[in-house]
């Protein structure tokens, strides 16, 4: 419920910024589980930062920081969180957490399980004008099965008021494996004529090996100094075996291994200089990807490794004079990478970055009034599954690709910001280069006829635009968050061969209505909507939803909290995925069992938060991994 921010169930956004990192008492949060485990009683403060500074990864678009009370007392506490919800299929997931305090020492650890059991269908389109003109329909049923677990162990000791240190250890994985299953009918019409109807069915299994995932930190003041220490190490592993039956003779099956390792430090320091603070440090990374893919015949076997040295040092400085706040700060990035195919190193798919990324941020404030003008550069590096060069099965019609040449994207942001009170309005500006976009392009008319090929590229520079309005009164129990907001973003393809080009703007709404009632009781109903618009190459339809959820509070302190949830009512949140590509043209229509109902249920016990401190260092290689 916080200003420019909409989404629900851990996935959230910010309007005009994309997907939040979030931040609890300035450690990041990893597992979006946690935010169902944070109670609303428990924060201080919430604060959205639309134009994060240069101490953040160069890739962040923005940031939520959330600080909660500083609880006290010694001895156990702890809390359990259950969520059971229906739709087509169910979807569980537990959550149990223990906290040991005594003196300066915290000991904890946590423990989740999700039981997923996934639904849906789909209705596509595939148009191909070449030498011939195909036009392929399907509608498909997709299940899944899955099946995850998610533990936590470690300590806090603060040793007083200016020194803590502590360190974390995340193990996740799958409980036996996690299955994907689709089945249905292609009709296939060339040149006019229908040259095949025929049946379909996918089948994969996936297994999640043991992930493993470590945090240190050390946080501290010495003088008039502020120090902060991160260090990580991240592993993880995964295998997924295909296999698909779709009319032919051809045996259709493959098998994807991965396995990744990251070592990351970060190191931040901060101090008073003149009227202003200074802060400054660094960070670095090493990375290693492997993947392997190996199939039966329709495509290519693939051997990629990807290994990654980057190192960052920034420096930003803030003051403050009379109503007014400014920063500004610059951040240098150094990345190096060596790309392997079947051991060989490819030298045009190995490249070398050096960029600096500038930020500043100047405000005014003034009895209710305020007013902030920002300017940031961003960077965005393709995550790794997009640099690929494994030609991977889809359906008959439909093959998958990444692309080992693409670039980052460069965007600069003008940002402008005014707010009265409960009324804000938000302004955006984007230059962007070299933006990564998903195509779709004929795959091989001698080899492959009538088959398209999703792939990933870099786009010509073109500009995006948003407006957003939000108020968020309060008149008595009730408390109403209207927005509105326009955006125009005309991604380009005619450079590369997609003829389709339009400017159209979409518009969008959303109504979030919050009740808090005498006796505990809380009502929250949200309805959304998004317009159709032909944007650049892409076809964007109409959709929204409307969903509501019922909570009571019971016990001493509220301890133990029940929840009604009601997700999708009147069954209208379909997802479109509609785009021109060269020569071709993909139409989806998907219906992913978002109509739901469900209960939650979840109980503390002499809560005593964890003060645990670490932030986390390589976020960004973290996200692209």
């Amino acid at each position: 419920h916080l200003p420019f921010v909409t989404g629900k169930d851990g996935s959230y956004t910010v309007l005009g910024h994309g997907t939040p990192e979030i931040y609890i008492n300035n450690r990041k949060v990893r597992d979006t589980n946690e935010l169902d485990r944070l109670r609303a009683d428990e924060i201080v403060s919430a604060e959205v930062i639309t134009t994060p500074g240069v101490e953040y990864a160069s890739d962040v678009t923005a940031v939520i920081r959330i600080r909660t009370i500083k609880q006290r007392g010694e001895g156990w506490s702890g809390n359990v969180n259950l969520n059971y919800n229906q739709g087509h299929w169910a979807m569980a997931n537990q959550q149990m957490s223990l906290n040991y305090r005594i003196r300066g020492l915290d000991i904890f650890a946590k423990g989740a399980l999700t039981e997923n059991d996934l639904y849906g269908k789909t209705r596509e389109i595939i148009q191909i004008d070449r030498t011939d003109q195909w036009e392929i329909t399907a509608e498909d049923t997709q299940t899944a099965i899955v099946r995850n677990f998610s533990t936590e162990i470690g300590f806090n000791y603060e040793i007083n008021e200016h020194h803590s240190f502590g360190a974390r250890y995340t193990p996740n994985g799958s409980l036996g494996d996690n299955s994907q299953h689709s089945w249905g009918e292609n009709v296939a019409i060339c040149n006019g004529m229908e040259v095949g109807r025929t049946d379909f069915e996918t089948k994969s299994q996936g297994k999640r090996g043991w992930n493993h995932s470590v945090n240190a930190y050390y946080a501290g003041e010495i003088g008039q100094w502020t120090i902060d220490f991160d260090a990580d190490y991240l592993s993880n592993q995964s295998r997924t075996d295909q296999m698909a039956e779709d009319g032919s003779k051809q045996d259709i099956h493959s098998r994807s291994l991965s396995k990744s390792k990251l070592y990351a430090a970060k190191l931040q320091a901060s101090t008073s200089l003149g009227k202003g603070k200074l802060s400054f440090g660094s960070e670095g990374t090493l990375t290693e990807r492997l993947a392997i893919f190996t199939q039966s015949g329709y495509s290519a076997d693939a051997h990629d490794l990807i290994k990654q040295k980057s190192f960052a040092g920034f420096a930003n400085y803030s003051i403050a004079f009379g109503k007014w706040n400014a920063n500004a700060g610059v951040r240098y990035e150094h990345r190096e990478t060596d790309y392997y195919q079947k051991g060989i190193r490819m030298e045009e798919q190995s490249p070398t970055y050096n960029d600096f990324i500038p930020t500043a941020n100047i405000s005014w404030a003034d009895k209710g009034f305020s007013l902030a003008f920002s300017y940031r550069m961003m960077t965005s590096y393709p995550a790794y599954y997009n640099l690929s060069n494994a030609i991977s099965y889809r359906s008959q019609f439909e093959y998958n690709t990444g692309n080992p040449l693409l670039e980052p994207s460069q965007i600069n942001i003008l940002g402008l910001r005014a707010s009265y009170k409960w009324f804000h309005v938000s302004m955006q500006y984007q230059r962007i280069k070299n933006n990564i976009a998903n195509i779709t392009i004929p795959y091989n008319e001698e080899t492959h006829p009538g088959v398209l090929l999703f792939t990933a590229v870099n786009l010509a520079t073109y500009n995006g635009y948003s407006l957003n309005l939000v108020a968020s009164p309060q008149i008595g129990v009730w408390q109403p968050q209207f927005i509105a907001g326009a955006s125009l973003n005309t991604p380009d393809g005619r450079d590369l061969g997609i003829d389709v080009y339009h400017k159209e703007p979409t518009f969008y709404f959303n109504w979030d209505n919050s009740f808090n009632f005498p006796k505990g009781w809380f009502l929250n109903v949200q309805a959304s909507l998004q317009t159709g618009a032909r944007a650049g190459f892409a076809v964007i339809h109409t959709n929204g939803q409307v969903n509501a959820r019922l909570s009571k509070s019971f016990l001493k302190d509220n301890a133990m909290t029940m929840t009604l949830t009601a997700s999708d009512i009147f069954r209208t949140g379909y997802y479109y995925f509609n785009v021109h590509g060269i020569d071709s043209y993909n139409g989806n229509k998907i219906y992913r069992d978002f109509q739901r109902i469900g209960i939650q249920l979840s109980y503390k016990f002499n809560a005593t938060k964890s003060k645990y401190k670490g932030t986390g260092a390589g976020q960004s290689e973290k996200s692209r991994l």
